[in-house]
C-alpha cells in the first residue's frame, strides 16, 4: 500500500495488498440457484462469498436481520454512486475535499468496503453482511487513497450529524491522528469500527489506537484480518494494548464491489473492519435502541476465543477472537422476564409443569418476551416452557395396584390400622397408612397420610378392597404430586345418619428449611361429608376447599420465577352413591364438580376455572372364588368445563427499549372429554399371596386427541 510520509497529518487507506481486476470474468459466471432454502442469498452458492459462513452470517440471513432500518456511514474514499449492488441504499454523504460535490468513489477502496458492508441480496456476484442497510458515503480521502486531518475531521463532525448508527473507518495513520473528529462521533452516540492498519506490529495504528482511551467510552471496535484459516495475517497489526477492544475477521482475498460497477479481490484490514461493521448493522437491525457500546459488548463478549490467552481474557494477538454472528444475535446470559409488579424473573426452560386439566397445549402459540443481559428482547412460545405430566400409564397404574395388594390391616374392637409400603420411582420406598379410632359408639378420630383419606370420606369407607384403578374417590385431593395427609372427626348422629370433617395438608417437612414455607409447593384445606343411607342404598354429599400455594390444579411453575403461581383456592362439591344389588354386589356412582380462583405473581394474573366429573361402577365379590373381586367402571375424569387464565405478558419497545405490560387471556378449557372404560380382577390365592389384573381403555387420554390402552397384571407375595 501507499505510504506517504506527512507526520501526524497523513491518512492512509488500511489496505495490506490489493488485486482490482478489471471485470474479474470469473466472476461474471451465472450461479445456478439450487438451494432448497430461499431464504439464503443466492450468492451464497459461489466460492466468491467464502467468509460468511467463516463467521457464521448465515444465522443472521435466516434470521431475517440484514441491516433494514440501519444506516452505515463509510468514511473512506466515496462509494460508486452508480454501482448496482447499492441502488436505492445510498443516502446523501459528504466529500470533505469538495462540499459541493457527490462523494463519488474515484479510487475504489471506499466501493470495496462498501460492498462487504452492505452489496444486496440481489443474485449477482457478492451479498454484503447487511445486504439490506442503507450507506452513506463520507470522502476524506483522495483519489491516491490518503488525506488530511482537516479532511478527516470534517468528514467526522458530517457524521456526527447524520443519521449513521455505525461509522466504518477503513484508514489508519502511523501517529497519533484525528482525536477530536473521532470524540465527535463518540459524542453523538455512534459505533465506530476502526481497522487495526497493515504494518504486522504489536499493536494498531491511529485512530484505532484510541479505543483504549476513556474517552472512547467503550464505543470503539478494532478489528484485525485473519485468513482463511483464522490465523492472523501477516501483514494485520495485532491487538497488543487495545485488546479488550479488538477482534479480528476474514480480511484475505475478499471479493467485493470495485469502481465502474465492476468487482475486485481485495486484502487488508480494511477488509476486515466492514465485516464488523456490517455485523453491528444486523445487531441494530433486530434492536434499534441499543447504545453503541452494548453492541461493541456483544461483539466482543460472542466472539470466538483465539489465541492463548486465558479463558475470559482477550489475546495480546487476536483480541476477544473472531466476531460469530450466530453467537452475537443469540441471548448473552439467562434470558429474563420483566413481570409487572415486581423486576426480573429468570426464564428457565421448562418453566411451567402443567397436567390433564392446565394443559401446555393451552399456552402454544402465546408468544413471551424475555430480555438478555443487554436488554435485548426475545420471543418464545410459551408452549415450548412447558412440560406436561401425563397422567395414567403403567407406572400410576402399578402404583395404584401395589398400595393395594400390598395394604395390611389390623383391627380390634374400636380401631382400624391400615399400612402399606410402595415403592417410587428413584427405588424410594414409601409408607402409607390410615389410623381410625372410634371414642364411643358416635364420634370416631381418623389420621392418614399419602392420600389415605379415601380410606375415612367416600367410598373407599363402606367397600373391601376394590379391584379398580379408577378412583371413586374425591378427585380435588389428588391435584398435586404431594400427597395430602388429613386429621378427621365423625359424628354418627342415628343409624342411618353421620357426618365426618376433615382437615386436609401436603406440606413437605423434609424441605430446604432455609427456603421459605410460601415458596414450597404445598396444599392445605378441609373437606366435610354428609351420609345418608336410602334403604339398602347410600348417597354421600361432599363439599371443602382445597387451598394450593405455588399451584394451579396441580400445575406449577418455577417457584420464584416468572411463571409462578401464587395461590389458588377451589370450592367444590362430590355427590356419591353406594347402591347394593346384593350382599357381594355393589353400584357405585360419583359426581365433582368445583370452582377455582387463583392470583398470581410474576406473569401470572387472576385465573377462573370450572371443573367437573364423574364415575360409574360395579362391584362383585366371590364371583369365581371366595377370595376374588371383579370390578367395571366407566368414567370422565376431571376436566375444565370452562375457565381462562389472565397473563400479563411484557411488550417491548423495539425502538426505545422501553417495556410495558399487556393483559392475554389464555383458554383453559380442556380441547376433548376423557372417556375410560376399566376392567379389574383381583384374586387372594391363599394368606400371602394375591394376584391382580386390570385393563384401562382410555378415549381422548387426559382430555386430549387420542386413545391410550393400559393392561397390567400384578402378583404380590409377603414373606
Amino acid at each position: 500500500m501507499p505510504v506517504l510520509r506527512r507526520p501526524l497529518l497523513l491518512l492512509i487507506l488500511c489496505t495490506g495488498f490489493a488485486h482490482a481486476e478489471e471485470n474479474l470474468p470469473e466472476l461474471d459466471v451465472q450461479i445456478q440457484d439450487i438451494s432448497s432454502n430461499k431464504t439464503l442469498p443466492s450468492e451464497l452458492r459461489n466460492s466468491y462469498n467464502w467468509w460468511q459462513s467463516k463467521i457464521k452470517l448465515n444465522a443472521a440471513y435466516l434470521m431475517g436481520a440484514r441491516g433494514a432500518g440501519v444506516n452505515v456511514a463509510v468514511v473512506d474514499t466515496g462509494i460508486d454512486l452508480n454501482h448496482v449492488e447499492f441502488r436505492g441504499r445510498l443516502l446523501a454523504g459528504y466529500n470533505a475535499f469538495a462540499p459541493t460535490r457527490t462523494a463519488m468513489d474515484d479510487h475504489g477502496h471506499g466501493t470495496h468496503v462498501a460492498g462487504i458492508i452492505g452489496a444486496a441480496a440481489d443474485g449477482s456476484m457478492v451479498v454484503g453482511g447487511a445486504p439490506d442497510v442503507k450507506l452513506i458515503p463520507i470522502k476524506v480521502l483522495n483519489v491516491a487513497g490518503s488525506g488530511s486531518e482537516a479532511s478527516f475531521t470534517a468528514g467526522m463532525n458530517f457524521a456526527a450529524k447524520s443519521s449513521a448508527k455505525v461509522l466504518n473507518l477503513s484508514l489508519g495513520a502511523p501517529g497519533p491522528f484525528g482525536a477530536s473528529g473521532i470524540q465527535q462521533v463518540v459524542n453523538a452516540g455512534k459505533l465506530v469500527v476502526v481497522a487495526a492498519g497493515n504494518s504486522g506490529l504489536a499493536n494498531p495504528e491511529w485512530p484505532a489506537r484510541y479505543a483504549k482511551e476513556a474517552w472512547a467510552k467503550g464505543q470503539m471496535i478494532v478489528v484485525g484480518a485473519v485468513d482463511s484459516n483464522n490465523q492472523i495475517a501477516s501483514f494485520s497489526n495485532r491487538a497488543g494494548d487495545t485488546r479488550y477492544f479488538y477482534v479480528v475477521a476474514p480480511g484475505v482475498n475478499i471479493a467485493s464491489t470495485y469502481t465502474a460497477n465492476r468487482y475486485a479481490y481485495m486484502s487488508g484490514t480494511s477488509m476486515a473492519a466492514p465485516v464488523v461493521t456490517g455485523l453491528a448493522a444486523d445487531i441494530y437491525s433486530r434492536w434499534m435502541y441499543l447504545s453503541a457500546n452494548q453492541v461493541a459488548s456483544i461483539i466482543f463478549k460472542t466472539a470466538d476465543k483465539l489465541g492463548t490467552s486465558a479463558a475470559g481474557t482477550p489475546d495480546v494477538v487476536y483480541g476477544w477472537g473472531l466476531v460469530n454472528a450466530e453467537r452475537a444475535l443469540q441471548p448473552v446470559g439467562a434470558p429474563k422476564v420483566a413481570v409487572y409488579n415486581a423486576g426480573y424473573y429468570a426464564l428457565a426452560p421448562l418453566a411451567l409443569s402443567t397436567n390433564k386439566l392446565v394443559q401446555s397445549k393451552a399456552f402454544g402459540g402465546v408468544a413471551l418476551t424475555a430480555t438478555d443481559d443487554f436488554g435485548r428482547a426475545y420471543s418464545y412460545d410459551m408452549g415450548s416452557l412447558t412440560s406436561q405430566r401425563n397422567s395414567g400409564g403403567l407406572n400410576e397404574m402399578f402404583s395404584q395396584m401395589d398400595r393395594q395388594l400390598g395394604m395390611l390391616e389390623q383391627r380390634t374392637p374400636n380401631t382400624r390400622l391400615q399400612y402399606s409400603l410402595t415403592e417410587r420411582e428413584g427405588n424410594t420406598v414409601v409408607g402409607s397408612y390410615n389410623l381410625i379410632h372410634k371414642l364411643d359408639d358416635r364420634t370416631t378420630i381418623a389420621t392418614g397420610n399419602q392420600g389415605m383419606i379415601e380410606h375415612f370420606m367416600g367410598i373407599g369407607a363402606e367397600l373391601g378392597e376394590l379391584p379398580l384403578t379408577t378412583r371413586f374417590s374425591n378427585p380435588y385431593f389428588n391435584l398435586n404430586e404431594q400427597a395430602l395427609s388429613y386429621m378427621g372427626l365423625g359424628y354418627q348422629f342415628n343409624a342411618n345418619q353421620q357426618i365426618r370433617f376433615a382437615l386436609l395438608n401436603s406440606t413437605d417437612l423434609a424441605a430446604d428449611p432455609n427456603q421459605p414455607l410460601r415458596n414450597q409447593l404445598q396444599q392445605n384445606g378441609w373437606a366435610a361429608e354428609f351420609s345418608q343411607k336410602l334403604g339398602a342404598g347410600e348417597i354421600k354429599l361432599g363439599v371443602g376447599q382445597l387451598i394450593e400455594q405455588g399451584s394451579l390444579l396441580g400445575a406449577s411453575g418455577t417457584q420464584t420465577g416468572a411463571l409462578d403461581f401464587d395461590r389458588s383456592n377451589t370450592l367444590y362439591t362430590t355427590v356419591t352413591g353406594l347402591l347394593p344389588l346384593s350382599a357381594k354386589s355393589q353400584l357405585m356412582a360419583q359426581f365433582n364438580l368445583g370452582n377455582t380462583r387463583s392470583a398470581g405473581q410474576g406473569l401470572v394474573g387472576d385465573s377462573q376455572t370450572t371443573t367437573a366429573g364423574w364415575s360409574l361402577g360395579w362391584y362383585q365379590q366371590a364371583l369365581l372364588h371366595e377370595h376374588d373381586a371383579l370390578g367395571f367402571a366407566v368414567s370422565q375424569p376431571l376436566r375444565v368445563l370452562s375457565g381462562q387464565m389472565n397473563l400479563q405478558l411484557p411488550i417491548v419497545d423495539m425502538e426505545t427499549g422501553a417495556i410495558s405490560h399487556q393483559r392475554y387471556a389464555v383458554d383453559l378449557q380442556s380441547p376433548a372429554t376423557e372417556t375410560d372404560l376399566e376392567f379389574g380382577y383381583s384374586r387372594k390365592m391363599d394368606k400371602y399371596t394375591r394376584v391382580r389384573f386390570n385393563a384401562v381403555y382410555r378415549h381422548n387420554a387426559d382430555n386430549q386427541d387420542g386413545d391410550r390402552t393400559e393392561v397390567g397384571l400384578r402378583l404380590n407375595h409377603r414373606f
